[in-house]
């Protein structure tokens, strides 16, 4: 990542950048003159970013948002970068169509890892790097 010529410009992070309702958010905020880190466990561009001169302001990470340690270092770099962290938008999830009974443990853990702990961890990780200049968290579920 580098720093944007504007001084003054929001950064946020969008967990999840490349689903379909997080690359949604990427080229909207894109789409506002927001520098933009996309985050999700490759470090693909989201699909629905169309238009190459919004790249200058788009930055693609690999990210396990269930690893706080990641999610941490992630905002400190974006700190280090740019002074601060406008906001965080955890767009992770999934959902299970699966009768109870036919559920595995793996694959209950896996939908609570998706749905609670990214949720968790962006709070977590989010709050301490904008207690003292602020900013938003969203959560989408």
């Amino acid at each position: 990542m580098t720093k944007s010529d504007q001084p003054d410009s929001r950064v946020i992070l969008v967990l999840g950048g490349t689903g379909g309702i997080g690359s949604a958010i990427c080229e909207r905020l894109l789409s506002e003159g927001v520098v933009v880190v996309s985050a999700s466990r490759s470090s693909e561009a989201p699909p629905s970013v169309s238009k190459p001169e919004r790249f200058d302001r788009l930055f693609q990470i690999a990210l396990d948002a269930t690893d706080f340690n990641q999610a941490e270092s992630a905002i400190r770099s974006i700190q280090s970068d740019y002074g601060r962290i406008a906001g965080l938008v955890n767009a992770v999830g999934s959902i299970l169509l699966k009768p109870a009974h036919l559920t595995s443990q793996e694959e209950w853990d896996d939908v609570l890892q998706k749905n609670l702990t990214t949720a968790f961890s962006a709070v977590r990780s989010g709050a301490k790097a904008m207690r003292a200049t602020g900013g938003s968290i969203v959560l989408i579920a």
